[in-house]
């Protein structure tokens, strides 16, 4: 089970309260049912949201990202949430992120580079929507997915962004995408071991369409394994 995590730009508020005690609440009934469950949750510690916060605080996006993630944890303990059985930060696992979206770039041609930066091709998935249930042409021009003429299609996302090379940030990271924060962070062989169970990916309505339809793209372009589509979404 799959939750998609905070931006830790911030302290936590209401919502994030009702988002992890709803998913608490699952785990327990699921674990309760004697399911075997991997509950993770991402946490996504490299975005420009960081990037602009730290810069208004004056202080380092890495440390702050993790002063506000210690806070996260804090106020999930006060819930009472039981620990998920991961949480993967994006800056831990900058390898893996590279090791993927190299091999969708050199194995099926599914992405594309532009000016150091790398998009994944709709065009060149033919089931695009099929989750969601929504066509291509239903899209509004630039909602969620930033319109940019070096794209070949304007709905292509990001898999790899560059950040500005004058940035202390930049020495050490580049950024992926905003909306797509997934369990890309797994390493191959978690998503092997993935790809022949149930797979419950759970984000905000807001971003049900786009991102997890992205995360669907990007993982049957990745290991090409027909079972991962039996993966299910849930809102909230």
């Amino acid at each position: 089970m799959y939750v998609c995590g905070i931006i830790v730009y911030d302290l936590s508020h209401i919502g994030h309260a009702r988002v992890y005690v709803s998913f608490d609440v699952l785990f327990r009934y699921l674990k309760h049912l004697e399911y075997e469950v991997c509950y993770v949750h991402n946490v996504t510690d490299v975005n420009d949201k960081i990037i602009v916060r730290a810069n208004e605080l004056g202080e380092d996006p890495l440390s702050l990202s993790r002063r506000y993630f210690d806070e996260f944890r804090c106020d999930m303990s006060y819930l009472h949430c039981i620990s998920p059985s991961a949480e993967p930060r994006v800056s831990d696992h900058m390898p893996q992120i590279i090791d993927m979206i190299k091999q969708i770039l050199d194995n099926n041609g599914c992405a594309y580079r532009v000016d150091g930066e790398v998009y994944f091709s709709i065009d060149k998935f033919p089931e695009y929507g099929r989750l969601s249930g929504r066509k291509l042409e239903d899209n509004r021009v630039g909602e969620r997915v930033t319109v940019d003429s070096r794209k070949q299609n304007p709905a292509d996302f990001a898999l790899w962004k560059v950040i500005d090379l004058y940035h202390p940030l930049a020495m050490r990271l580049f950024m992926m995408g905003t909306h797509y924060r997934s369990p890309i962070n797994y390493s191959n062989a978690q998503l092997e071991s993935a790809s022949n169970r149930v797979f419950l990916h759970i984000s905000g309505t807001i971003i049900s369409f786009n991102s997890v339809r992205c995360i669907v793209k990007t993982y049957n372009s990745y290991i090409f394994s027909p079972k991962l589509r039996q993966l299910e979404v849930g809102t909230y």
